[in-house]
Protein backbone atom coordinates (compact mmCIF):
# COMPACT_ATOMS: atom_id res chain seq x y z
CA UNK A 1 0.00 0.00 0.00
CA UNK A 2 2.83 2.22 1.09
CA UNK A 3 4.91 1.70 -2.62
CA UNK A 4 1.29 2.54 -4.41
CA UNK A 5 0.91 5.94 -2.34
CA UNK A 6 4.77 6.99 -2.92
CA UNK A 7 3.76 5.96 -7.19
CA UNK A 8 0.53 8.27 -6.88
CA UNK A 9 2.00 10.78 -5.23
CA UNK A 10 5.06 11.04 -8.05
CA UNK A 11 2.63 10.93 -10.87
CA UNK A 12 0.64 13.51 -9.48
CA UNK A 13 4.06 15.79 -8.90
CA UNK A 14 4.80 15.43 -12.06
CA UNK A 15 1.56 16.21 -13.81
CA UNK A 16 1.85 19.69 -11.76
CA UNK A 17 5.65 19.97 -12.78
CA UNK A 18 4.39 20.01 -16.20
CA UNK A 19 1.60 22.18 -16.33
CA UNK A 20 3.72 24.53 -14.50
CA UNK A 21 6.50 24.06 -17.26
CA UNK A 22 3.39 25.11 -20.04
CA UNK A 23 2.41 27.66 -17.81
CA UNK A 24 6.30 29.29 -17.50
CA UNK A 25 7.17 28.71 -21.05
CA UNK A 26 3.93 29.26 -22.89
CA UNK A 27 4.03 25.49 -24.49
CA UNK A 28 0.91 24.87 -26.67
CA UNK A 29 -2.41 23.37 -25.49
CA UNK A 30 -4.01 21.60 -28.66
CA UNK A 31 -7.07 20.05 -27.07
CA UNK A 32 -9.33 23.28 -27.82
CA UNK A 33 -10.85 24.60 -30.90
CA UNK A 34 -11.93 27.98 -31.18
CA UNK A 35 -14.89 28.23 -32.76
CA UNK A 36 -15.58 29.60 -35.90
CA UNK A 37 -19.55 30.24 -35.47
CA UNK A 38 -21.94 30.68 -32.86
CA UNK A 39 -22.21 27.03 -30.73
CA UNK A 40 -26.44 25.98 -30.16
CA UNK A 41 -26.96 24.17 -26.49
CA UNK A 42 -30.47 23.04 -25.27
CA UNK A 43 -29.33 23.39 -21.76
CA UNK A 44 -27.20 26.50 -21.32
CA UNK A 45 -25.74 25.49 -17.73
CA UNK A 46 -24.80 22.14 -18.63
CA UNK A 47 -22.73 23.49 -20.69
CA UNK A 48 -21.43 26.79 -19.78
CA UNK A 49 -23.12 28.56 -22.47
CA UNK A 50 -23.69 32.23 -20.55
CA UNK A 51 -21.96 31.79 -17.34
CA UNK A 52 -20.00 34.73 -16.94
CA UNK A 53 -21.52 36.81 -20.32
CA UNK A 54 -24.73 35.95 -21.53
CA UNK A 55 -24.42 34.60 -24.68
CA UNK A 56 -20.70 33.89 -23.75
CA UNK A 57 -19.02 30.53 -23.25
CA UNK A 58 -15.46 30.91 -21.46
CA UNK A 59 -12.14 28.83 -22.04
CA UNK A 60 -10.60 30.34 -18.70
CA UNK A 61 -6.84 30.26 -18.68
CA UNK A 62 -6.16 30.21 -22.63
CA UNK A 63 -5.64 32.26 -25.71
CA UNK A 64 -5.32 32.30 -29.16
CA UNK A 65 -2.26 33.77 -31.04
CA UNK A 66 -3.37 35.59 -33.86
CA UNK A 67 -6.44 37.50 -33.43
CA UNK A 68 -8.56 39.88 -35.98
CA UNK A 69 -8.67 43.47 -34.06
CA UNK A 70 -7.11 44.69 -30.50
CA UNK A 71 -8.04 47.40 -27.82
CA UNK A 72 -7.45 48.21 -24.21
CA UNK A 73 -9.81 48.67 -21.95
CA UNK A 74 -10.22 49.39 -17.85
CA UNK A 75 -12.51 46.53 -18.27
CA UNK A 76 -13.74 42.98 -19.54
CA UNK A 77 -17.35 44.34 -19.93
CA UNK A 78 -16.07 46.60 -22.38
CA UNK A 79 -13.98 43.96 -24.27
CA UNK A 80 -17.60 42.21 -24.38
CA UNK A 81 -19.21 45.51 -25.88
CA UNK A 82 -17.13 45.64 -28.32
CA UNK A 83 -17.42 41.99 -29.51
CA UNK A 84 -20.97 42.55 -29.80
CA UNK A 85 -21.10 45.47 -31.56
CA UNK A 86 -19.07 44.31 -34.71
CA UNK A 87 -21.18 41.95 -36.72
CA UNK A 88 -17.99 39.61 -37.15
CA UNK A 89 -16.99 39.17 -34.34
CA UNK A 90 -17.53 35.54 -32.88
CA UNK A 91 -15.36 35.92 -29.64
CA UNK A 92 -12.82 37.73 -27.61
CA UNK A 93 -9.56 37.36 -25.28
CA UNK A 94 -9.26 39.45 -22.17
CA UNK A 95 -5.32 39.80 -20.97
CA UNK A 96 -4.65 41.21 -17.47
CA UNK A 97 -1.27 42.77 -17.35
CA UNK A 98 0.19 43.01 -13.82
CA UNK A 99 -0.33 46.83 -14.52
CA UNK A 100 -2.31 49.12 -16.24
CA UNK A 101 -5.23 48.40 -19.02
CA UNK A 102 -6.65 44.82 -20.43
CA UNK A 103 -5.73 44.07 -23.47
CA UNK A 104 -8.78 42.96 -25.73
CA UNK A 105 -8.40 40.69 -28.64
CA UNK A 106 -11.64 39.95 -31.40
CA UNK A 107 -11.55 36.94 -33.06
CA UNK A 108 -13.58 36.85 -36.79
CA UNK A 109 -16.17 34.44 -37.52
CA UNK A 110 -16.34 32.53 -40.80
CA UNK A 111 -18.66 34.61 -43.02
CA UNK A 112 -22.12 33.00 -44.44
CA UNK A 113 -22.47 32.65 -47.98
CA UNK A 114 -25.86 31.80 -49.63
CA UNK A 115 -26.27 28.46 -51.69
CA UNK A 116 -29.46 26.75 -50.65
CA UNK A 117 -27.88 23.52 -51.95
CA UNK A 118 -25.50 22.96 -49.62
CA UNK A 119 -25.08 22.60 -45.70
CA UNK A 120 -22.23 23.54 -43.76
CA UNK A 121 -21.13 22.55 -40.14
CA UNK A 122 -17.94 23.41 -37.60
CA UNK A 123 -15.51 21.90 -35.15
CA UNK A 124 -17.65 21.70 -31.49
CA UNK A 125 -17.17 22.08 -27.88
CA UNK A 126 -17.88 19.18 -25.65
CA UNK A 127 -21.50 20.00 -23.76
CA UNK A 128 -22.67 21.92 -27.29
CA UNK A 129 -25.19 20.07 -29.45
CA UNK A 130 -22.16 18.37 -31.31
CA UNK A 131 -22.62 14.64 -33.80
CA UNK A 132 -18.90 13.29 -34.34
CA UNK A 133 -17.02 16.10 -33.28
CA UNK A 134 -18.91 18.94 -35.70
CA UNK A 135 -22.26 20.67 -35.27
CA UNK A 136 -24.76 21.87 -38.36
CA UNK A 137 -24.45 26.16 -38.60
CA UNK A 138 -26.72 26.94 -41.07
CA UNK A 139 -27.70 25.76 -44.43
CA UNK A 140 -25.63 27.44 -47.10
CA UNK A 141 -21.87 27.59 -47.63
CA UNK A 142 -18.87 30.13 -45.89
CA UNK A 143 -17.01 32.47 -47.67
CA UNK A 144 -13.23 31.58 -48.62
CA UNK A 145 -13.84 27.60 -48.99
CA UNK A 146 -11.42 25.59 -50.58
CA UNK A 147 -12.87 22.60 -52.28
CA UNK A 148 -11.55 19.34 -51.87
CA UNK A 149 -10.98 17.36 -55.33
CA UNK A 150 -10.23 14.21 -54.08
CA UNK A 151 -13.24 14.12 -52.11
CA UNK A 152 -15.76 14.76 -54.80
CA UNK A 153 -19.10 12.40 -54.98
CA UNK A 154 -17.77 11.15 -51.64
CA UNK A 155 -20.33 10.55 -48.57
CA UNK A 156 -20.60 13.35 -46.30
CA UNK A 157 -19.02 11.60 -43.63
CA UNK A 158 -16.11 11.52 -45.77
CA UNK A 159 -15.92 14.91 -45.98
CA UNK A 160 -15.74 15.92 -42.16
CA UNK A 161 -13.65 12.89 -41.30
CA UNK A 162 -11.25 15.02 -43.74
CA UNK A 163 -11.68 17.80 -41.86
CA UNK A 164 -11.26 16.10 -38.48
CA UNK A 165 -8.04 14.82 -39.14
CA UNK A 166 -6.79 18.39 -40.16
CA UNK A 167 -6.24 20.61 -37.43
CA UNK A 168 -6.34 23.46 -39.37
CA UNK A 169 -9.92 22.87 -40.94
CA UNK A 170 -12.36 24.64 -38.83
CA UNK A 171 -15.15 23.66 -40.39
CA UNK A 172 -16.46 22.15 -43.36
CA UNK A 173 -19.26 22.50 -45.97
CA UNK A 174 -21.18 19.30 -48.27
CA UNK A 175 -22.69 20.39 -51.36
CA UNK A 176 -25.17 18.39 -53.57
CA UNK A 177 -26.08 19.81 -56.91
CA UNK A 178 -29.43 18.86 -58.70
CA UNK A 179 -28.02 16.57 -60.75
CA UNK A 180 -26.44 14.39 -57.35
CA UNK A 181 -22.98 15.63 -57.75
CA UNK A 182 -21.52 16.35 -54.14
CA UNK A 183 -18.76 18.45 -53.55
CA UNK A 184 -16.79 19.05 -50.42
CA UNK A 185 -15.48 22.32 -49.39
CA UNK A 186 -12.97 22.94 -46.18
CA UNK A 187 -11.98 25.76 -44.08
CA UNK A 188 -9.20 26.19 -42.37
CA UNK A 189 -7.41 28.57 -39.89
CA UNK A 190 -3.90 28.84 -38.72
CA UNK A 191 -4.56 29.47 -34.97
CA UNK A 192 -6.83 26.17 -34.86
CA UNK A 193 -3.48 24.12 -35.89
CA UNK A 194 -0.96 25.96 -33.90
CA UNK A 195 -3.81 25.03 -30.37
CA UNK A 196 -4.11 27.41 -27.73
CA UNK A 197 -1.48 28.59 -25.15
CA UNK A 198 -1.84 28.26 -21.14
CA UNK A 199 -2.05 32.06 -19.70
CA UNK A 200 -3.53 32.47 -16.34
CA UNK A 201 -3.81 36.23 -17.01
CA UNK A 202 -6.15 35.65 -20.11
CA UNK A 203 -9.72 34.09 -20.65
CA UNK A 204 -11.26 33.26 -24.00
CA UNK A 205 -14.56 34.24 -24.40
CA UNK A 206 -16.87 32.33 -27.79
CA UNK A 207 -20.66 32.99 -28.31
CA UNK A 208 -22.64 30.54 -27.52
CA UNK A 209 -27.25 30.71 -28.10
CA UNK A 210 -29.58 28.14 -26.18
CA UNK A 211 -31.97 26.72 -28.83
CA UNK A 212 -35.31 25.37 -28.23
CA UNK A 213 -35.42 21.59 -26.90
CA UNK A 214 -35.92 18.82 -29.24
CA UNK A 215 -35.20 15.35 -31.07
CA UNK A 216 -31.38 15.56 -32.54
CA UNK A 217 -33.05 16.17 -35.47
CA UNK A 218 -33.85 19.55 -35.15
CA UNK A 219 -30.96 20.99 -36.68
CA UNK A 220 -31.73 18.98 -39.78
CA UNK A 221 -35.71 20.48 -39.13
CA UNK A 222 -33.96 24.55 -39.18
CA UNK A 223 -32.18 23.48 -42.56
CA UNK A 224 -34.98 22.29 -44.56
CA UNK A 225 -36.47 25.55 -43.29
CA UNK A 226 -34.25 27.95 -43.97
CA UNK A 227 -33.45 26.04 -47.47
CA UNK A 228 -37.26 26.49 -48.10
CA UNK A 229 -37.44 29.79 -46.91
CA UNK A 230 -34.90 31.19 -49.63
CA UNK A 231 -36.08 33.01 -52.75
CA UNK A 232 -36.26 31.83 -56.45
CA UNK A 233 -33.92 34.48 -57.39
CA UNK A 234 -31.15 32.52 -54.86
CA UNK A 235 -32.41 29.01 -56.34
CA UNK A 236 -31.49 30.49 -59.86
CA UNK A 237 -28.42 31.88 -58.83
CA UNK A 238 -26.95 28.21 -57.41
CA UNK A 239 -28.55 26.92 -61.03
CA UNK A 240 -26.36 29.02 -63.07
CA UNK A 241 -23.27 28.10 -60.48
CA UNK A 242 -23.88 24.24 -61.27
CA UNK A 243 -24.73 25.38 -65.12
CA UNK A 244 -21.15 27.50 -65.21
CA UNK A 245 -19.02 24.64 -63.46
CA UNK A 246 -20.37 21.85 -65.96
CA UNK A 247 -19.43 24.22 -68.80
CA UNK A 248 -15.98 24.35 -67.57
CA UNK A 249 -15.92 21.14 -67.04
CA UNK A 250 -16.83 20.27 -70.42
CA UNK A 251 -14.31 23.06 -71.73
Amino acid sequence: MAVKTIVSAAVTVSVACAMQHMQTTGMKWAMSDLPRAELHTKDAVASGCGREFPGYFIFPGLKWDASWKGMESWNVSACERACNENLHCIAFTTHKPRHGKWHCNLYQSLLKEIDHRAQSFMRCVKGFECENGFQFTHAGAWKGGKQIDYLDDESKAECRLACYNDRGCVGFTYRTTKEGDTFCSHYTNEENKEGPTRDMRSNTYSKCKQIGDGPASAFEDENQTEAENQTEAEEEAADSKDEQSDAADSA
